[in-house]
């Protein structure tokens, strides 16, 4: 499998970065196109490399990787007289990015050495999902400053980016309509022990302007002071293990969680939230309300509070309309239809948490955010069984159709967001609830959770009669309400998970009884005995990242799972939707932002138990 790297900043991502630190292509959300574009190199010649050659000789080699916060990749290459070392930094707040070279003279002669730095630009695509290949003919101009503008027209520039550099150097820039190629140098003679640089920033706007005006604007600030900034803004927000692999691996998915899960718009600044902007995703550039507030806010929330406030205000803004159907574009308009339950939860249980941990009780009361948990409670009533207080889905939590409608896990959540609800409002006079469900609405709550609780506890149980063995008891996975039931589980919405979320503890006969049925070697999307033995489903049959989460969050052998979890090599050390049983290595689901949040979490909730009970 290709080795490549990541980074990125609220405004561009680069979501493959090779071995040897070629950017193969950028990707930016653009609200006007309900999604993301893709701009890349081609086989031949990636997006952005460097260039170096000594006395006259080009020189390659292999890299080594450090990252600087666990998120600014730095690579560097030795040779035999010197060694080239090359930083790819995303200032956080910024709209581009800086390429930094610096070579340094290793040997006992002074040396003739051009660094430099050249790409192609060679293919602009729309992403959401899918790609679609923009028609329309790249171009290039001269702007301010006399830096090379590349863009694309429509009846107005769609997009423009440029390169700048303050240091003394050669550029050259070309464009025939079909690509557009860019090379800068700097050449000098370099004595022994010292050192030459080049510093290149990479600016994006939506048009000349602004695109020219963002490169030169971290070149301003410059390189060392926004280096510096940005390492202080990864430190932030960083939570220790103990544990330096356990580190590498949290933050680095925490990071790519951080800014491939959200973002702003370059057309219009919006914040927005999608399951990843890597298009090695397979659905990237869109938006579930499963993915961004079950799997990747709970880390967020952990780390940055703001940032964690700010999704929610998206949530019950732009995305509120559609709550609970299957997909959505990045304003929040529907992309694929289709009612999921763990989806219209997932807002509520977000906000609770959220509240709950901040204490911010005034966010309750935004007017926004009443009308949107309005609006989730009425469409959570249509959904009601006409006598059972059990809670229907037309889609499943891996969003394949349902073979029964009265999901377990499901429910559980229902009575989660009522018992939320109840405690996060208690205290509080909110006229639409009133109106709704009259003064004593948290009372209301409250009773709609205990009749939830009772009603999984009686309907979603079912007696086992082994042949060679004695009946027990086991939560199934769903059933139709009148009388037919389903073994079977999802690591998107697990049975596993009940001790987390409070129905029960992990000790629950019931709960056990379950678990051995799931993890039994008969199974069929059970991996026991394998090196990597966690579960799967029908819709990829293969170890699920997200079940080793649920795993550790549900204290089942966490610290066997956690081992295994640090010992994967998933997607290049990012999490993927499934991994090989065999070897770790991804299956299915490369780059997929949202699951590395809720892996990073796992990991968090892991080791802060671990600390909490050394002291």
């Amino acid at each position: 499998m290709e080795k490549y790297t990541v980074t990125g900043n609220d405004f561009i991502s680069l979501p493959t970065i090779t071995a040897d630190g070629k950017i193969k292509e950028i990707t930016f959300l653009y609200m006007g196109v309900k999604g993301m574009f893709d701009l890349s190199g081609d086989d031949d010649v990636p997006f952005l490399q460097s260039t170096l050659s000594v006395d006259g000789v080009p020189l390659q080699g292999r890299a080594r990787e450090e990252k600087i916060g666990f998120w600014v990749p730095r690579f560097t290459t030795d040779f035999s007289g010197g060694s080239l070392e090359q930083t790819i930094l995303t200032p956080p707040s910024e709209r581009g990015f800086f390429l930094r070279l610096r070579y340094v003279n290793h040997s006992q002669q002074p040396q003739m050495v051009k660094l430099g730095a050249m790409g192609r630009w060679a293919r602009a695509q729309r992403i959401i999902n899918e790609k679609d290949e923009v028609e329309q003919p790249k171009r290039l101009d001269y702007g301010w400053q006399n830096a090379p503008v590349f863009f694309i027209k429509t009846v107005a520039p769609l997009f423009c980016f440029s390169f700048l550099t303050n240091e003394d150097s050669q550029c050259r820039a070309a464009c025939n309509g079909r690509f557009a190629e860019y090379s800068f140098q700097r050449g000098g003679v370099v004595s022994a022990g010292d050192s030459l640089t080049l510093t290149l920033a990479f600016g994006l706007g939506y048009d000349g302007v602004a695109a020219v005006t963002s490169a030169l604007e971290m070149l301003r600030q410059t390189y060392d002071s926004l280096l510096q900034k940005t390492t202080r803004f990864l430190m932030e927000r960083t939570v220790k293990t103990g544990n330096l692999l356990a580190d590498e691996r949290l933050h680095y998915n925490l990071f790519f969680c951080y800014f491939f899960a959200a973002g702003r718009a370059l057309d219009t600044e919006e914040f927005a939230m999608m399951t990843s902007r890597s298009p090695r995703y397979y659905v990237s550039a869109a938006y579930w309300d499963r993915d961004s507030l079950l799997w990747a806010f709970p880390a967020i929330l952990q780390v940055d509070e703001q940032r964690a406030k700010e999704m929610l205000r998206y949530v019950f803004t732009r995305q509120i309309h559609n709550v609970g159907e299957h997909s959505r574009y990045i304003d929040g308009t529907l992309l694929e239809p289709g009612f999921e339950l763990d989806e219209l939860c997932a807002p509520i249980l977000a906000l609770c948490r959220y509240v709950q941990k901040t204490q911010d009780v005034d966010f309750l009361t935004a007017g926004y955010v009443t009308d949107g948990v309005r609006q989730i409670l009425q469409k959570l009533l249509a959904k009601k069984h006409p006598t059972l207080a059990l809670y229907e889905t037309f889609l499943y939590p891996s969003d394949d159709m349902r073979n029964q409608p009265y999901l377990t896990y499901d429910n559980v959540l229902v009575w989660a967001v009522w018992k939320g609800l109840a405690e996060c409002y208690h205290n509080q006079s909110i006229a639409a609830f009133i109106t709704d469900f009259g003064e004593d609405f948290c009372q209301k709550w409250q009773s709609f959770a205990q009749e939830t609780a009772d009603a999984v506890l009686t309907h979603c149980i079912l007696s086992v009669h082994p042949k060679n063995s004695k009946p027990f008891f086991i939560f199934v996975w769903g059933i139709d309400g009148e009388g037919n039931s389903e073994m079977y589980d999802e690591p998107p919405g697990s049975l596993a998970l009940l001790p987390y979320l409070g129905l029960c503890e992990k000790e629950n006969e019931v709960y056990q009884n379950t678990l051995r049925c799931l993890y039994a070697k008969d199974y069929a999307y059970s991996f026991t005995d394998q090196p990597f033995s966690e579960l799967g489903c029908a819709h990829y049959p293969k170890p699920w990242v997200l079940s080793y989460c649920n795993s550790v969050l549900a204290q089942r052998d966490a610290d066997r799972i956690i081992e295994q979890m640090l010992q994967m090599p998933m997607d290049n050390g990012l999490a993927c939707e499934s991994v090989s049983e065999k070897d770790g290595w991804v299956t299915s689901g490369a780059a997929f932002a949202t699951c590395a949040g809720f892996y990073a979490y796992a990991l968090m909730m892991y080791y802060e138990k671990r600390q909490f009970s050394k002291q």
